[in-house]
C-alpha cells in the first residue's frame, strides 16, 4: 500500500483555510504518517494552507460534536490520539468497501454532493503546492478544492477536500460543514465517471494548535474521505478562525 500521503505533497489542514484574501501563509508543521502495511514511518514536512482574511468577521460557524455526543476539549499534547481513537471506535465495524476489498484507481473527483447541508457542487479544483511549500486554496466562496498530494476518493488512503466557511462577504461551499452529523453521506462523482458514496463516522472541531494530524493523515485499509473547513471564533487580530472543522467518513458503495 502507498503512503496515504507523500513525503512531498503532505498537508498541514491546521492552517487557515477560509476568508476573502488568498495572499499570506503560515509556517509548515513536522508530523509523522505511518505506513499502515509495512510498520515504516515516514517523516514528513506539512505544507501550510495559506493564511486568508474574511471580510465577514461576524460569522458564526455551528459548533460540532465528536460524533454525536459533546466531548471535553483534550490538551494539546494528546488532541491528535483523542481524536485518532474516536476515529478508531467510529470505525469498529469495518467499512463494507473494507471489508470487501472495494478499491478504484486514480481518478479526479468532479462532483461532491453533501444533501444533509444542500451541497451539491461541480466546481471541484486541483489544489497542489505554492513555491514556499504552503497549499493553494480555492479563489472563492463557491469552489472547493481536491489535494493532488493525496489519493483520489476511491483509491485506499484518505482523500482530502477542502472549502471555505465564508469568502469576502460570503457563505463559503463548506459554511455549513460544522452541522454534518454522524451517519450521513457524502457522494463523489469522478472524472472516470464513477459515483460514489461516503458514510460520516466521525465529525470534529478543533483548535488549530491542537490538530488531530494522525487522525486526518495515516493511512487507512480502505477508501476514506476528509472534508476540511475552517470555524470556531475569528481572531480580528490575525484574520483567522481558531478552529478546523473536520468531517471523516469511509466509502460504503458504488452508486
Amino acid at each position: 500500500m502507498k503512503a496515504a500521503v507523500s513525503l512531498v505533497a503532505t498537508l498541514a489542514l491546521s492552517a487557515a483555510l477560509c476568508g476573502c484574501s488568498p495572499a499570506g501563509t503560515l509556517a509548515t508543521v513536522s508530523s509523522t504518517v505511518h505506513e499502515a502495511d509495512a510498520g515504516t514511518s515516514l517523516s514528513a514536512s506539512q505544507p501550510a494552507i495559506g493564511t486568508e482574511r474574511p471580510a465577514r468577521v461576524s460569522a458564526s460557524v455551528p459548533v460540532p460534536a465528536l460524533v454525536d455526543k459533546p466531548k471535553p476539549v483534550p490538551p494539546a499534547s494528546s488532541a491528535s490520539a483523542f481524536a485518532s481513537a474516536a476515529l478508531t471506535s467510529a470505525s469498529a465495524t469495518k467499512s463494507p468497501a473494507a471489508s470487501t476489498g472495494l478499491a478504484f484507481s486514480r481518478s479526479r473527483p468532479v462532483r461532491i454532493r453533501i444533501p444533509a447541508i444542500g451541497v451539491d457542487s461541480s466546481r471541484l479544483l486541483d489544489l497542489g503546492l505554492q513555491d514556499d511549500g504552503t497549499m493553494q486554496v480555492p479563489p472563492d466562496a463557491a469552489s472547493l478544492g481536491w489535494f493532488t498530494g493525496a489519493p483520489s476518493p476511491g483509491e485506499v488512503g484518505p482523500a482530502v477536500i477542502v472549502g471555505h466557511v465564508d469568502w469576502a462577504g460570503e457563505h463559503g461551499s463548506f459554511y455549513d460543514l460544522g452541522n454534518v452529523k454522524l451517519g450521513d453521506t457524502i457522494a463523489i462523482t469522478r472524472e472516470d465517471g464513477s459515483g460514489l458514496l461516503f458514510r460520516v463516522v466521525l465529525q470534529g472541531q478543533y483548535s488549530k494548535d491542537r490538530f488531530p494530524t494522525n487522525a486526518v493523515y495515516a493511512n487507512t485499509d480502505h477508501p476514506a474521505l476528509r472534508l476540511v473547513t475552517c470555524g470556531g471564533e475569528f481572531d480580528r487580530t490575525t484574520g483567522n478562525y481558531l478552529d478546523n472543522i473536520i468531517v471523516f467518513a469511509d466509502m460504503v458503495a458504488r452508486e
